[in-house]
């Protein structure tokens, strides 16, 4: 059964392009049934829960909800792919934002309904090829420490 096995604990530390920026305080693990493993995202990962661009009817009935899947959403999309059970394997843009809407599901806080996943993976499939393919550059504005080679392996809490 998918479930998220820690809190998600951040602090807003800014704003990147007019949207709040978050930091994990702590790793975030989550059980994906979809994917077959724990997806852990380490601590201090920068993300603004902006994979797809805001588009506006959208935004207004579901945006601002799910911040754990999209913690673990954000990562997959600048990474270009999850650590599953400790190891990184690179994931299709379609496998990210199906557990996109899994995490979404399986977290009682995440504020989300059934039409709330749905708008927000429609969102996500829609536009979400922009920031995609903007990998490298979201890396820059929310984790410029970070590299290709040098993105820190999750410990488990």
């Amino acid at each position: 059964m998918s479930a998220f096995l820690d809190p998600l604990r951040v602090e807003q530390i800014g704003w990147v392009k007019g949207r709040p920026e978050w930091r994990t305080l702590t790793p975030l693990r989550f059980r994906s049934e979809r994917l077959g493993g724990i997806v852990e995202i380490p601590a201090e990962f920068d993300f603004d829960e902006a994979s797809a661009p805001r588009l506006p009817l959208i935004w207004l009935v579901a945006g601002g909800k799910g911040k754990a899947a999209s913690a673990i959403h954000d990562y997959g999309y600048q990474r270009g792919g999850l650590v599953i059970n400790g190891v990184f394997r690179k994931l299709s843009r379609s496998a990210i934002d199906a557990v996109f809407v899994e995490a979404m599901a399986a977290d009682p806080m995440s504020g989300t309904d059934a039409v709330d996943r749905w708008l927000m993976w429609a969102g996500v499939r829609v536009a979400g090829w922009y920031r995609w393919n903007q990998a490298a550059a979201r890396v820059r504005d929310l984790n410029p420490e970070w590299t290709d080679s040098q993105w820190p392996e999750v410990q488990a809490a």
